[in-house]
């Protein structure tokens, strides 16, 4: 059964999750979920994905991000940075967000949470930039935490990780593109790798995700975005987003210091054609930094943007796949 709680670090800060509890299989390992923008964990999008992991003897956590409902909001001070502080000031307000994901895992390996078969962390869409922070960060917290947190960890998993850009779209245009592409189904090419052979219009043929009834108003919350999401996805933070990405996903010491776990890169293969180019050009990314020896890519081929909650079987099955 899934269950609220919080989590409450050793700074102080609060994460309000769903917990579906330790299973009985012994050496069980645990899921931690960070949602994507707009869309948080207590909503209802991980659900399904949750209550299917359980029954397969795996334990699920997925969080609300700062911010969001039930989780430590962003201070004034925290809110003037993103909107207006100098870049040194952001750069380390994104860097403390990372350090906030560390110490969360550290509270829930201290308070039992995270059993024997350690714990996968996987991130959705937006999730991915505090993600990549949250690795990087291993390089800025203490000893102790980091030999405990490095123990547990198995892997993490980078989930429909997108690179829209969002300039090319009217701010008031922005919410309602966005929803309608992420729901919708696209028929691409994939074996090709051309990007003239990726569908740029929805495929009639399959429902889109935000048909079922109240989808959206019951799983969103838009204004939980805002300022960390907002800020953090904006021109204004794309420096200190892609340092901290290319120390995840290139740099040996960053990995040694995690005590070298697997990465994943998942893209949906039905997902808009933004999505499947960005994977493309990542793993051509990965190749050129010799890093293909710890960064493994994967498609959930029929799934969109919301496979998790679409087709939560084949989500989960890639998730496990990459965490052995």
């Amino acid at each position: 059964m899934t269950f609220e709680r919080t989590i409450t670090t050793q700074c102080g800060t609060n994460f309000k999750a769903i917990d579906t509890g330790a299973p009985d299989a012994p050496g069980y390992l645990t899921l931690v979920f960070l949602h994507g923008w707009g869309v948080p964990s207590t909503a209802g999008i991980a659900n399904r994905i949750a209550e299917l992991a359980f029954s397969q003897g795996v334990r699920f956590i997925g969080v609300n991000r700062r911010g969001y409902a039930g989780s430590t909001p962003y201070s004034p001070e925290e809110t003037r940075v993103f909107t207006e502080g100098a870049s040194d000031e952001r750069g380390d307000l994104y860097r403390g967000e990372g350090r906030h994901y560390v110490y969360m895992l550290d509270t829930l390996i201290k308070d039992g949470s995270i059993g024997e078969g350690g714990v996968a962390f996987v991130a959705w869409s937006a999730g991915n930039s505090y993600l990549s922070s949250m690795i990087d960060a291993i390089n800025f917290v203490p000893g102790e935490v980091r030999e405990r947190v490095s123990e547990k960890t198995k892997a993490f998993i980078y989930y429909a990780l997108h690179s829209l850009n969002r300039r090319r779209i009217a701010p008031a245009d922005r919410y309602s593109a966005f929803l309608a592409w992420f729901a919708s189904y696209f028929k691409h090419d994939l074996a090709s790798r051309d990007d003239e052979k990726l569908g740029t219009r929805a495929d009639p043929t399959r429902t889109p995700t935000d048909q079922e009834e109240h989808f959206y108003p019951v799983m969103t919350d838009l204004a939980g975005a805002t300022p960390g999401d907002a800020g953090i996805m904006s021109p204004d933070f794309e420096p200190f987003v892609r340092s901290a990405r290319d120390s995840a996903f290139f740099s040996e010491a960053t990995w040694k210091a995690w005590g070298q776990p697997k990465i994943s890169y998942v893209s949906a293969g039905a997902s808009l054609w933004m999505m499947v180019w960005a994977a493309w050009a990542m793993e051509d990314e990965v190749k050129a930094h010799n890093a293909l020896s710890r960064v493994t890519f994967k498609v959930i081929e029929e799934g969109n943007h919301y496979s998790l909650y679409d087709h939560p079987k084949e989500t989960l099955q890639t998730f496990l796949a990459c965490a052995k």
